[in-house]
C-alpha cells in the first residue's frame, strides 16, 4: 500500500503499518525495527480496540500510545488498525490529519478483493495471535518508559 508512505514524509516518523483480519498486510517501517515486536504491539491494540466496543457499546475509533521516547497511532478501521509509529515529539495534529485523509483508501485496499498479507523476515507474526512480554518489552525500550493511553470514541450502533 502505497498510501502509508505518506506517513515517512512527516518529522519523527518511523513508519505506518497495518494489521488486517488475515495479519500484517502492508508495512512502511525500516528493516532495523523488529517487526514480531510491532506486529504484538498492534495485535494488543487492536483487540484493546475490540474488548472496549464488546464491553461499552462504544467504537473506539483512535487509540494514542505514548511513552517517553516514542508514540504509536493507532486507527481502528473496519478489518484491522492502522498504526503509526512515532519517535521524538511528532506533530499529533498532522499525523491525525493524515490518519483521516489515509484510513479511507486502506479500508478500501483491505476490502480489495485479493488483499492478502506481506511476508514477513519474522516467522509467527502474519496472524492475529497474542501479545508476547518479549515482544512487548523490545517495544517498550524503542518507545521509552512509562506507557500511557488516550482515546477518542464514538458511540457505536
Amino acid at each position: 500500500m502505497e498510501i502509508l508512505q505518506e506517513f515517512n514524509k512527516t518529522v519523527n516518523v518511523l513508519g505506518a503499518f497495518v494489521l488486517g483480519d488475515q495479519g500484517l498486510m502492508a508495512s512502511t517501517l525500516p528493516q532495523s525495527i523488529d517487526h514480531a515486536s510491532i506486529v504484538s504491539a498492534g495485535n494488543g491494540i487492536l483487540r484493546t480496540m475490540q474488548g472496549i466496543e464488546s464491553t461499552t457499546a462504544k467504537k473506539i475509533d483512535e487509540m494514542t500510545i505514548k511513552g517517553a521516547n516514542g508514540t504509536i497511532v493507532a486507527r481502528n478501521l473496519e478489518k484491522g488498525c492502522l498504526c503509526v509509529v512515532c519517535t521524538g515529539n511528532v506533530n499529533l495534529a498532522l499525523i491525525n490529519l493524515t490518519l483521516g485523509a489515509v484510513s479511507k483508501s486502506v479500508n478500501d485496499a483491505l476490502a480489495a478483493e485479493g488483499a492478502r498479507p506481506v511476508k514477513t523476515r519474522t516467522a509467527g507474526v502474519s496472524h492475529l495471535g497474542g501479545m508476547g512480554s518479549d515482544a512487548m518489552a523490545k517495544l517498550r525500550a524503542t518507545l521509552g518508559g512509562k506507557w500511557t493511553a488516550r482515546h477518542s470514541s464514538s458511540v457505536h450502533g
